[in-house]
């Protein structure tokens, strides 16, 4: 699915996981075959201790026409919804997802 959207456009990876830990997951993110470089890669900055749903919340705001977002958790995307109303929502567990 990654693959797809990365030839159909920029594709935004935004992780709630802080800065200090970037290389490491790039280096996860690659070892699953996922083509990092291909992608824009966000990460909370140093210092900052929101909620994940408060950080990514921001962070979206400032984008405009999302149209995908795919997370973990249910009110993460919750928050989406009010801000990209058309947005497709993907509410991913271990190995699948629902569409919300």
């Amino acid at each position: 699915m990654l693959l797809d959207r990365l030839n159909r456009g920029v594709v935004l990876i935004l992780t709630g996981r802080p800065y200090r830990l970037r290389r490491a997951t790039l280096r996860e993110l690659e070892e699953t075959g996922i083509p990092v470089r291909r992608a824009l890669l966000i990460m909370r900055p140093r210092g900052d201790r929101r909620r994940d749903y408060e950080f990514k919340s921001s962070v979206l705001r400032r984008i405009p026409r999302v149209v995908e977002v795919h997370d973990d958790e249910l009110e993460v995307l919750e928050r989406v919804r009010r801000i990209h109303p058309s947005a497709r929502l993907y509410l991913h567990f271990k190995n699948y997802y629902t569409i919300l």
